[in-house]
């Protein structure tokens, strides 16, 4: 049943590898052609649309970085495990 379903399958792939690709005429409508150009608007106009309050995202990021270099200091000095699990994990590490 499995090789049927294959066989079907690539079948189908080939048979359909081998279609003509659709090609367009190369011309325009002439809706397009009798379309006005579009008019040109200065740089400076759109520039002052984009350039409004801006949100500034660099406040509190100094401050978060300061606030894990803290956490990462005090996270150095400790061990990762401690009392029981570390007896353990030495332990089985002797073995």
């Amino acid at each position: 049943m499995r090789a049927v379903f294959l066989i079907l399958a690539a079948t189908v792939f080939t048979v359909s590898a081998c279609a003509p690709f659709p090609e367009g005429t190369g011309r325009a409508d002439s809706g397009a052609l009798q379309a006005p150009y579009p008019t040109l608007v200065p740089l400076a106009s759109l520039d002052a649309r984009i350039s409004g309050p801006m949100i500034d995202r660099t406040k509190g990021l100094e401050a978060r970085a300061n606030a894990l270099r803290r956490r990462a200091a005090a996270l150095r000095g400790r061990p990762v495990l401690e009392g029981a699990e570390r007896l353990r994990l030495l332990a089985a590490t002797d073995r």
